[in-house]
């Protein structure tokens, strides 16, 4: 087994939002051109990338991309659809319930889109992700938990270099995100 990096180089964050799926495809000619378009069957896919690149832009506060391996782990938080309760003002959850989301969209789309809203903000190419788990589950909550780890070692300084991040980031803008631990501290200043 492939050791990872000291755990005080991985980064843990909270993206809020409906996750949404990437890859499904659709094609057309262009009215005026005649060239094929191709668009994400998903109309929401987009949105939601775009929401995954600014939450870890903004986790990783202006450090260099990560342009080694890296291991990916993500559990990606569904809403209930309307018939896992019943029909009461304010609406109550069935007594059985499932845990884990069984339908579509299917995991591999849903790591699909969140590896492309990574590039550029932590990862200089989603190709760099060479492991990790993913989940997908009900939660009150929807959105993914996101964590990064290098499989490389990474000097303190360059970790440092940098970094603005607190210790602890709990909102940011617009209420889109929160992140607890692992974002490390700025470096301190060395004493002569």
């Amino acid at each position: 087994m492939f050791k990872s990096a000291e755990d005080a180089h991985s980064v843990t964050f909270f993206v809020v939002g409906e996750p949404r799926g990437a890859g499904s495809k659709r094609a057309f000619p262009h009215k005026s051109t005649g060239k094929m378009v191709y668009l994400d069957m998903d109309k929401y896919s987009r949105q939601w990338k775009e929401t995954i690149h600014r939450v870890a832009k903004t986790i990783w506060a202006g450090r260099p991309l990560l342009t080694g391996p890296v291991r990916l782990d993500v559990e990606f938080g569904m809403p209930r659809p309307k018939t896992h309760y019943l029909g009461d003002k304010p609406p109550t959850p069935k007594k059985y319930l499932p845990l884990f989301k069984t339908t579509t969209k299917d995991r591999t789309k849903l790591l699909r889109a969140l590896e492309d809203g990574l590039t550029g903000a932590i990862l200089e190419d989603d190709a760099l992700v060479v492991a990790g788990e993913t989940w997908k589950f009900y939660s009150l909550v929807p959105g993914a938990l996101i964590r990064i780890t290098p499989l490389e070692p990474i000097s303190d300084e360059w970790w440092n270099d940098a970094s603005t991040a607190h210790e602890e980031l709990r909102f940011h803008s617009e209420g889109l995100l929160f992140a607890k631990g692992n974002v490390p501290p700025a470096a301190k200043p060395q004493s002569s």
